[in-house]
Order: structure tokens, then C-alpha cells, then sequence
């Protein structure tokens, strides 16, 4: 079974926001609001006019911790694509999701975790009269210290509540923001949430980057993180590996199944769940089989038994996938395991089905990209804010 499954709170990231266009010390320093997935995990609406780009916060974003990643430590980074070069992306680079976490794993850390708010950040540039994505990410972790979660919380689940937005259990339909989704992303929610952002996100509190860049466009996805230390990027090794980068590669070009798919190198938990990344091996094999690989796959979603911590990052990606696509060959029985909430119920607002979808949180082209993964991390981080912190 998948290498060290202690149960943890812990979950595969988590990203945020900050709120108030006023200073947070005008504010409520507690957390009396309930808190719902909309305020832990959102996507900003793609633009669908072409000028309306730039409301997208940029890397050289800047509030009073500086700018949200600086050039200088951008251009460290390796290539993130074989079409365009680092530096024709970087005026590209828009932030596109936001999420929230309590207890981000960092076992350095006391108590073995961060607050976070993490940013998703992808290359937006136009199509047609409209908006795309380039399949390429950068995750930026953001260190939350005292009650600055607990304020951003109040502060986002009371907006939410008094624009008459009922609190989700679940991602939203898409995945946007309710009031980004109703105002538009140039509107005074927009315009606040920009500076909230701004007011808690910057180089300073800066501690982790994360990439997923692309190799052969549409077939091979390339996985990497690194650590900033003094303002510097140092590569971190892929979990149960002793590499600093991960590829993982599908030959369907279409999305549509598997060919010549897997992980390189292949880790612990890719051995695990290899079976469903060759769907005619998986259809062939004994019902024990594919038992044991979904099960080991529905571990990697987990957030109970798997972080970010004790899971290589291409298997985590590809999973989803691999497991939208045995459940039309098994049905629905063999998912029983699948998590759940401590009341039973299963975390709803998945959108990845394509085997060429790899992406957890953000855009696949415009369309809105959910690995259930990240359904199950907003899920279990509501949970835990609920119970844990607030008053």
C-alpha cells in the first residue's frame, strides 16, 4: 500500500486571500463567521474580454511585502515550456486561483504546519476576442503569521454572508468565487480582494514554489518545487524520491486514455496505482487487482492519509484522471473507499475527467479544472477551521 498513510489534517496545499480594504486592525481579530469551501478555495472567472487581462494580478504584484514573485527570483527558475521562453511568459503570469490553509505540512515548523495563502498562477493570453490558459502552473506559498487567517476568514465568509451568498459545504459549480462570478472580475470585490491579497502576499512571507511546466506539449508534464531561503530558491527533492523534478507522460494526445503512460522516475505510489495507467492491463486484470489499485489511487486523494509530504507530485496529479477513467470500466461499488466528511458524505465539484488533464486547481485551456483531490483538501479544510478556529 502507498508509503506512510499516518492520518493527517494536513492537506496538498491550500491557497487564500486576505480581505478588508481597510487594514485587517480595523477588523475582528477573531473568527465568529462559519466559513465555507468559497472561502478557503476560488477561482477568479477567466476574463472573456481580451483588456479585462490585466485585473488579474501579475508576478510584479506589489503590496507591502513586495512584490508577489519578484523577477530575479523567477528567472531561477528552469524552463516552464518548450513553445515560449521564462521571460516572454512572465508579463503573462496572472493569478487564477486562491486557497487557504491552516495547517499546510512543514515539519520544521511548530506543530508541524503553516498557515498559508497559496496562489495559482497561470500564463493567461488570448483567443480570439477572448482569454485561454497555457497548461502550465506556479503554486506560491505565502506564510500566514498571529490571526491573520483568522481575520482574512471573518473578513471573506462576512462579505460572502452579506451579499445574501449562502456558505457552500462544496467547491462552487466552476469553482469561481460567487461574487467574482456576479460582479465580474473588475468589480469592488475584485478591487478589495486585490488588496487583501497584497496586504499578506509578497516576497517576504514567500516560503515555497511550486511548477508544473510542460515538455512535449500535451504528452509530458514536468513537476518540481522549490524552497525560498533570504530571498533565494532552493530546489526541494520530490517526495519518496531523491530527485528534484518529476515527469509524468501520456502518449493519448487526446486525453481520451492512457498510452505508454507513467512517472519518471516511477516512486513508491506510482507502483501502486501503475495498473489504471494502462487501461487494457487494468481491464484484463482480476477484480482483486483493480481493487487494490483503486484503493491505493483513492488514498492519494485522501487528505486523512496523504500530503503533500508523503506523496510524489506527478503520481498526485494523475491519479484523478486515471481514476475518472477506471470508474466507467468498474462502476461506482469500487469507489467505496473514495473520502468522505465525518458525516459521510462525499466532496462534490470535481471537473477533471481528460487523461491530459493534470492540472488541480485552475484552467485546462477556459475551461475550469478541479481535481477531486482539491475537492476533498477544501472540504477537510472547512471542517477544521469550523471546529478549530472559530470562536
Amino acid at each position: 500500500m502507498i508509503g506512510k498513510t499516518r492520518i493527517r489534517w494536513a492537506v496538498c496545499g491550500a491557497i487564500v486571500f486576505a480581505l478588508s480594504g481597510c487594514s485587517t486592525s480595523e477588523h475582528s481579530r477573531t473568527l465568529t463567521e462559519t466559513v465555507g469551501a468559497s472561502d478557503v478555495s476560488f477561482l477568479y472567472p477567466l476574463p472573456e474580454e481580451r483588456a479585462e487581462r490585466t485585473s488579474l494580478l501579475g508576478l510584479d504584484a506589489a503590496g507591502r511585502r513586495g512584490a508577489l514573485l519578484p523577477r530575479a527570483l523567477y528567472d531561477r527558475l528552469p524552463p516552464l515550456d518548450t513553445l515560449a521562453s521564462n521571460e516572454e511568459l512572465y508579463l503573462l503570469q496572472r493569478v487564477v486561483g486562491v486557497r487557504l490553509d491552516p495547517c499546510f505540512p512543514a515539519p520544521s515548523a511548530p506543530g508541524g504546519c503553516l498557515q498559508t495563502l497559496r496562489l495559482v498562477v497561470q500564463p493567461v493570453v488570448p483567443d480570439g476576442a477572448g482569454l485561454t490558459t497555457t497548461d502550465l502552473a506556479l503554486h506560491l506559498f505565502y506564510r500566514l503569521s498571529g490571526d491573520e487567517l483568522p481575520v482574512l476568514l471573518q473578513d471573506l465568509a462576512a462579505e460572502r454572508r452579506m451579499a445574501g451568498i449562502a456558505r457552500e459545504d462544496d467547491v462552487p459549480a466552476g469553482g469561481a468565487h460567487p461574487l467574482l462570478a456576479r460582479e465580474g472580475i473588475s468589480g469592488p470585490f475584485a478591487g478589495r480582494l486585490r488588496g487583501w491579497i497584497l496586504e499578506h502576499a509578497g516576497v517576504d512571507t514567500l516560503f515555497r514554489v511550486t511548477f508544473m511546466g510542460r515538455e512535449h506539449v500535451g504528452l509530458t508534464w514536468r513537476f518540481g518545487a522549490f524552497s525560498v531561503e533570504d530571498k533565494d530558491l532552493t530546489p526541494l527533492k520530490v517526495p519518496l524520491l531523491s530527485v528534484t523534478e518529476q515527469t509524468f507522460t501520456n502518449h493519448d494526445f487526446a486525453g481520451e486514455t492512457f498510452v505508454n503512460a507513467g512517472t519518471l522516475p516511477v516512486s513508491p505510489s506510482t507502483a501502486d496505482v501503475k495498473l489504471l495507467f494502462d487501461p487494457s492491463r487494468f481491464r484484463a486484470a482480476p477484480e482483486a487487482a483493480q481493487a487494490i489499485a483503486i484503493d491505493n489511487a483513492l488514498r492519494v486523494e485522501n487528505p486523512d492519509f496523504e500530503t503533500p509530504e508523503s506523496i510524489d507530485c506527478a503520481t498526485c496529479h494523475a491519479v484523478g484522471p486515471a481514476l475518472h477513467l477506471a470508474r466507467v470500466s468498474t462502476g461506482d461499488s469500487a469507489f467505496d473507499r473514495a473520502y468522505r466528511r465525518p458525516d459521510g458524505t462525499t466532496p462534490t465539484g470535481a471537473t477533471v475527467t481528460k487523461t491530459n488533464e493534470l492540472r488541480a486547481f485552475g484552467y485546462f485551456g477556459a475551461k475550469p479544472s478541479i481535481s477531486q483531490r482539491t475537492a476533498n483538501e477544501t472540504a477537510a479544510v472547512v471542517v477544521r477551521v469550523n471546529a478549530t478556529l472559530r470562536k
